[in-house]
């Protein structure tokens, strides 16, 4: 019983963190929607692209923006996350690595939230929350997030004490401060 009870407090603090990371909790009170779908264009496209290897990541606009005192200063250093994750892989690498994978696939592009469009992809809430996530980030923030579920995901996302929530938090207020030149 006290299992089910622990369960049930894990999905419902998963879905408190999906409705958070959706633009429920950020200042701008309209974030956008995403792209409507265009004739013949599969759903899946609309959603977010395939990380493209070796595209800049972030331009030098948006890393001004993000350097302004009053934006993004304090997330905008992927060498902020110090020390090694589990696996030994430095958290600032890990950091970088979601980071690209973010800018390069356009995932939160447009106010998306990242959970829904990097990790859980074209999945239902169900079916990611169940282990069939397929964003185009799902790898990276699993192992940024040192994480293997969907409810580990959800937690850590926002937490700089992984390298994954450090990149996480600064997209999110790249979102909210540097939309135009960060996506």
């Amino acid at each position: 019983m006290k299992q089910k009870a622990r369960l049930g407090s894990l999905v419902l603090l998963a879905f408190a963190t999906v409705a958070a990371l959706s633009g429920c909790s950020r200042k701008d009170p309209s974030p956008s929607s995403p792209p409507a779908e265009t004739a013949g264009q599969p759903k899946a496209e609309a959603v977010a692209k395939p990380a493209v290897p070796g595209k800049p990541g972030t331009s030098p606009a948006c890393l001004s923006c993000e350097n302004t005192p009053t934006t993004c200063a304090a997330y905008s250093n992927c060498d902020a996350a110090t020390g090694n994750a589990a696996d030994g892989t430095a958290k600032s690498q890990l950091c970088q690595q979601t980071l690209d994978c973010v800018r390069d696939s356009g995932c939160a592009s447009e106010g998306r939230p990242p959970l829904k469009f990097c990790y859980c992809g074209t999945a239902n809430v169900g079916d990611c929350t169940s282990g069939k996530a397929n964003g185009p980030c799902k790898a990276a923030l699993e192992k940024s997030l040192e994480a293997k579920t969907f409810a580990e995901v959800a937690q850590r996302i926002g937490n700089t004490t992984f390298g994954g929530g450090m990149a996480m938090k600064r997209v999110d207020c790249d979102q909210v401060f540097c939309r135009k030149q960060c996506f």
